[in-house]
């Protein structure tokens, strides 16, 4: 009896282990998803703010902008021999593939530890501001559509990690990153 009982808690043990593993990986999609709406949501916004102030202080129009500033000559010209008229285009689909990319993997950092992703925002909003005040005739206000995205981002994405983690995680999620809580 007590041997067959061994194999069976075993059998249950491997199987509780592999139904972790998925959730987890499932929670990290999720936090990635996440982290990518929260993005969106960051354009969205500092796109209507931007329309208000200038279109000039867009965030992706003021990276790009100041990519193109710090580009090499003999990379400027390699982009325009292949990409012709379209070679802003290119630069700008480049600079959101490389956003999408970096907001999933703040999304499923923020599954693990909020502060996490709320870091990730951060860095986002000082390539922002710094791309923003970098260019020519750039003031205070033009920082102003990159700031707003950025925190209503912040909300969004706590927002939806509460909405993933488990119940039991979500008490910690109010304090992992700010003051030591759990986790």
């Amino acid at each position: 009896g007590q041997l067959r009982m061994g194999a069976v808690i075993r059998k249950q043990s491997r199987h509780e282990k592999s139904r972790s593993v998925v959730s987890a990986l499932t929670r990290a999609a999720a936090g990635a998803l996440a982290g990518i709406l929260a993005a969106a949501v960051a354009l969205g916004v500092a796109e209507l703010v931007a329309a208000l102030i200038g279109p000039a202080s867009a965030p992706v129009i003021a990276v790009g902008e100041t990519a193109i500033n710090l580009t090499p000559i003999p990379v400027k010209d390699f982009a325009i021999t292949h990409f012709g008229s379209h070679d802003k285009q290119a630069l700008v689909a480049g600079i959101l593939v490389m956003l999408a990319g970096f907001a999933a993997l703040i999304g499923a950092a923020a599954v693990r530890r909020i502060g996490y992703g709320l870091a990730g925002l951060a860095v986002f909003a000082g390539l922002g501001v710094t791309a923003a005040l970098r260019l020519p005739g750039a003031g205070l206000l033009d920082v102003v559509p990159t700031l707003t995205g950025v925190t209503v981002a912040a909300g969004t994405l706590v927002t939806l990690v509460r909405s993933i983690r488990p119940r039991d995680d979500r008490a910690a999620l109010v304090t992992d990153g700010v003051a030591g809580g759990a986790r």
